[in-house]
C-alpha cells in the first residue's frame, strides 16, 4: 500500500487525527469562550496521534482510485477488517471471538471461519484463498490506477 502511496502522491488521512479533530471543533463551536481549556483542546487533537493505520492507508488507496466501484471499496474495508481480526486472534493464540467479530467475519464472507462453539477455525486452504485473495486485490488496484 505504502509504495502505491508513494509512486502516486496520495495523501494519507489519518483517520484518528481528523476525529480528534471534529470533537474539538464541536466544543469550540458549543463555547462562547474556550480559552480556559485551550490547552486540553490541543492535548485531545495531540492524542489522535499522527501515525497512520493500516485502515488510513487502504482508505487512502481506496479513496484515490476513482475507477473502482464504492460497492467493492466497501467489500475490501469488511474483508481487511477480517483479516485483522484473524491476525490478532492467531497472533495472540486465543481463538475466542466476541459478536462483533463473529459479524465482521459473516460479513467479509468468512463464516466457515468460525467453528460451532464460536472460535476461529481455519484451515490451510483457509489460509490459501486468503493469500490469493490478497494478490488478486492489489492485481486490481494496479489494473485501475
Amino acid at each position: 500500500m505504502r509504495k502505491i502511496i508513494r509512486d502516486n502522491n496520495f495523501e494519507v488521512v489519518v483517520n484518528r487525527t481528523v476525529q480528534a479533530q471534529s470533537i474539538v471543533e464541536k466544543i469550540k463551536s458549543e463555547l462562547k469562550d474556550h480559552s480556559a481549556i485551550a490547552s486540553e483542546l490541543k492535548r485531545i487533537i495531540k492524542l489522535g496521534g499522527n501515525f497512520p493505520t493500516f485502515n488510513d492507508y487502504l482508505n487512502t488507496v481506496l479513496n484515490n482510485i476513482e475507477r473502482l466501484d464504492e460497492r467493492y471499496k466497501s467489500e475490501c474495508r469488511a474483508y481487511f477488517d477480517a483479516i485483522n481480526i484473524i491476525r490478532n486472534k492467531i497472533s495472540h493464540s486465543d481463538m475466542t471471538l466476541s459478536e462483533e467479530e463473529k459479524s465482521k467475519l459473516v460479513a467479509a464472507k468468512f463464516k466457515n471461519a468460525i467453528s460451532k462453539e464460536g472460535e476461529l477455525q481455519m484451515t490451510f486452504e483457509g489460509y490459501q484463498h486468503l493469500v490469493t485473495d490478497v494478490i488478486k486485490f492489489f492485481d486490481k488496484l494496479y489494473a485501475h490506477l
